[in-house]
């Protein structure tokens, strides 16, 4: 179809466009948690760094700073934020992105789901 190429590059800029606004909104959501919580900025860097994924000796890494002070800084981040690892941390900020509707499953003829059909 002539026009094809364009009409999906459009998509893709359409598509690209809401992930950045929802990306910055995420990260304003994240920065307003932040300054509730009183975070210093050392503290939003270490917190940034595990959202991301980072590991503490990774964060350490990354910021050239020494392993002990990214942890003094990591544990003063869980305790502001009543938190007890970085895996609960990070999962207060992404957890429901990830959570995808639940739908009933499809049902047979027969009133069945159907995965339970076959046994």
């Amino acid at each position: 179809l002539p026009g094809a190429p364009k009409v999906r590059w459009q998509a893709m800029v359409e598509r690209d466009e809401v992930a950045i606004q929802a990306t910055r909104q995420l990260l304003q959501s994240m920065q307003m948690q932040f300054d509730r919580w009183k975070f210093t900025p050392p503290e939003t860097e270490v917190a940034m760094l595990l959202i991301k994924g980072l590991t503490l000796e990774e964060c350490a890494q990354s910021l050239a700073w020494h392993d002990v002070t990214v942890r003094t800084i990591a544990a003063s981040v869980f305790a502001k934020a009543h938190l007890s690892n970085r895996h609960q941390f990070a999962a207060y900020f992404l957890g429901d992105l990830l959570v995808e509707p639940i739908e009933p499953a499809p049902r047979s003829k027969a009133g069945e789901c159907r995965h339970d059909a076959g046994m």
